[in-house]
This record gives C-alpha cells, sequence and structure tokens, in this order.
C-alpha cells in the first residue's frame, strides 16, 4: 500500500493525503484473550522502539487494579530496562535525521550505536527487538551481578562514544544549515496537538510523566527537561533528543549503582485476570508518554504516534518540498502504531 500520496506547487507541499487502513489488525482482540504474562508479551508489537513502557504502562494499570505491590528490585530493573529503550529510540531518531539530510557518515554511526543498544538488550531479555522483560509483579529474568558490573562498563563505553561522535555534532555547519527553520512548531500549537517528550520539550512544554506522575524509583531521582531555547524547529528538536540520551545514559549510571536486593518478583494466581473496573496509567517512553487503559477486561494504549495521527497532515502542508521527509523524519512518527486506533 502506498502510504502517503504528495502534490506540491511552487515547491511547496500543496496537499497530502495519508493512507491509513490498518486498523483492524486483531492485536487487541488477542491480547485481550491470552492469560496475563502472555499478553504482556504481546503489547511490544504496539511499538517495538517503545516496547518496555507499554509493557510497563499495561502491568502497572493491572498491578494496580490487582492491589499488587512489587518489590524495591523490581521497580529499578523496570527503570534500566525503560532508560534502554529511550537511548535505543534516540539512536533510531537520530538515524531517521539523518538519512533524510543524506548524512550517510553519520547515520552509519548513528546505526552502529543504536545495534549496541540491541546487543545490550538482548544479554538482558533474551531478546534482541521486542525485550518481553515484565511481567505481572515482577520481571521475566533478573539481572545477575556480573551482568550489572559488565553493563555498566558497557553503558560508560557507549556514552564515551555517544559523545565523541554526537557531542557538538548540532554545531556542525551543514546540521546548522539543513535543521534550522524547518518545520516550527509553537508552543500553544504543541499543546494543541499533545506534542510532548523531547519533541515537545524543544517547543517549551517540559513535561515528563517520570516527574508529573513518577512511578517506581523515578519519584527519589531528579529528571530534566531540555531547557535551550524553545524554537521549536527540526534542529531544536535534534538538540532536546540529544539531552535526552545523555540524561538517559547517567540515569542508567546511577540505577546500576544502586539496584536494590531483593526479590524479583511475587507470587501472583494463576488464575489472576484483568481486573475490573477502569485503571488509567501513564510511563515516559522514548518520544512522550505512553498510557494504558486497562478497563473491565479491555486494553487500549496510545504512545506518541498515536496521539499524532490527526496533526500529522495538517503539519506537513505548506513546507518546503525538500524539507519534507526531514520535517517527517524530526517529528518521529511511527505510522504502524499510528494505524491502531
Amino acid at each position: 500500500m502506498q502510504r502517503l500520496e504528495i502534490h506540491s506547487h511552487e515547491h511547496k507541499i500543496s496537499s497530502l493525503t495519508i493512507n491509513w487502513g490498518l486498523e483492524r489488525r486483531p492485536l487487541w482482540a488477542v491480547m485481550e484473550s491470552l492469560p496475563l504474562n502472555a499478553l504482556i508479551k504481546w503489547v511490544d508489537r504496539f511499538a517495538p522502539f517503545e516496547a518496555v513502557a507499554s509493557e510497563w504502562a499495561v502491568v502497572e494499570a493491572i498491578e494496580t487494579g490487582l492491589k499488587l505491590q512489587v518489590p524495591g528490585r523490581v521497580q529499578s530493573l523496570r527503570a534500566i530496562y525503560l532508560e534502554i529503550q529511550r537511548v535505543l529510540w534516540s539512536f533510531d531518531y537520530f538515524a531517521g535525521i539523518f538519512r533524510a539530510i543524506e548524512d550517510t557518515v553519520r547515520l552509519e554511526e548513528a546505526l552502529r550505536l543504536r545495534e549496541m543498544v540491541f546487543e545490550i538488550q538482548e544479554t538482558l531479555t533474551g531478546n534482541r527487538v521486542l525485550p518481553q522483560i515484565l511481567r505481572v509483579g515482577g520481571i521475566e529474568r533478573d539481572l545477575s551481578l556480573g551482568e550489572s558490573k559488565k553493563l555498566r562498563t558497557t553503558i560508560q563505553q557507549l556514552s564515551d562514544t555517544f559523545r565523541f561522535y554526537f557531542g557538538d555534532v548540532a554545531e556542525d555547519p551543514l546540521i546548522l544549515r539543513r535543521l534550522r527553520g524547518v518545520l516550527p512548531i509553537t508552543k500553544e500549537r504543541a499543546a494543541a496537538i499533545s506534542l510532548r517528550g523531547p519533541l515537545g520539550h524543544a517547543s517549551g512544554i517540559l513535561e515528563d510523566a517520570r516527574v508529573r506522575d513518577p512511578i517506581g524509583i523515578y519519584s527519589t531521582y531528579g529528571i530534566h527537561c531540555y531547557d535551550g531555547p524553545a524554537l521549536g524547529d527540526a534542529l531544536t528538536r535534534f538538540k532536546s533528543v540529544q539531552f535526552q540520551v545523555s540524561q538517559s545514559l547517567k540515569l542508567l549510571a546511577l540505577f546500576l549503582a544502586a539496584i536494590q536486593d531483593g526479590e524479583w518478583r511475587i507470587k501472583v494466581p494463576a488464575d489472576a485476570k484483568i481486573p475490573s473496573g477502569a485503571w488509567l496509567t501513564v510511563v515516559e517512553a522514548g518520544p512522550g508518554p505512553m498510557y494504558a487503559l486497562v478497563r473491565n477486561g479491555e486494553i487500549r494504549l496510545a504512545g506518541h504516534s498515536t496521539r499524532m495521527r490527526g496533526s500529522i497532515r495538517e503539519l506537513l502542508l505548506g513546507l518546503d518540498s525538500d524539507d519534507f521527509e526531514l520535517g517527517l523524519a524530526s517529528l518521529s512518527v511511527d505510522f504502524a502504531q499510528a494505524d491502531i486506533t
């Protein structure tokens, strides 16, 4: 299926049609028919680069409904897995930007760093793309002392490599010339279209679920948003994501140095079901908050791309045709996620 039908007039995007039509994928129906921990594994398919946030949002809602209190070690490990995925999403974002501006050298470096994070994820979870690491009442596998020490070394190496290749990339004349002024989004418009996360921070929407609605160990750590000039263009969005990577790598070092001892799962009745009532939770994914609604046996998720679905066309109309791919990449819309409504 051809996703986009684009027409331009005098070098401006004059019409844009986005062909949706995959809304009837049976994800929700399949999830709701499975046992609790089996359905958690299916959650990842909603947003592979936001999979841990998706898992955690659904698990948190179910645990709240079942009145389960998970151990501190579980909360520590969940936060580690979440921050690893925030870094993974960020490197994928950089790759999309460099691909759009045809910067082949930096594209290869971004993909190499992304691959390093995939390898970290596979080592920790046993799965490269879909982590499937959370379960109701805990996690699927514990982190050994040896794995923890090795991960601390790997995170430091990743941090050093990131600073070496991307520490000052936003000041490169090529990057400045290509990204500055592309698709500016004001604070008012960002608020209206629910643009949050680092992309919203670039427009001055300084919100983060880890601060506003902290879960687990996040309530004890200081979380900061990008606070540079809120110009809201592609360059500022790039800088905001760059800031997010640096912060996530610092948080990972802190989390790994302070993992609590104790149990890594609690016993949950084998016949436990999705709780009755309505339970809404939010977990901050790479591009912004991931919402989970568990209500009377039904589960629904809403992430960045889901929220952006109704605004993509409006944002891109009138954009310089030479900047179309860059503008789209700077919004980081996952059409597969947006398809599921």
